[in-house]
């Protein structure tokens, strides 16, 4: 498939197309794309999304002084390698 979009100038148009197409039956089908977008309104929240974000929200969690330690994650998933008897 080959897709061309441009803004034409005059009402002729010459077209190249990839040489793979040399030999093949090539249908050009050509129509203004309109720049209108529809925009959705969001979806209401109900009750139980409503209570999930405040349980989210509640957690409280202190990364300051965080580090990634990668030595310690490659163990971890070694270690479930061997317990589950599969790579995670």
């Amino acid at each position: 498939m080959y897709r061309q979009v441009f803004i034409p100038n005059d009402t002729s148009l010459l077209l190249q197309i990839p040489a793979y197409f040399i030999g093949k039956k090539v249908e050009v089908i050509a129509f203004p794309i309109e720049e209108e977008t529809v925009k959705c309104p969001p979806p209401k929240k109900t009750y139980r999304d409503k209570e999930i974000e405040k349980f989210y929200r509640s957690i409280n969690i202190d990364t300051k002084n965080y580090q990634f330690d990668r030595e310690e994650a490659n163990e971890r998933q070694s270690d479930n390698f061997f317990r589950f008897g599969k790579q995670l």
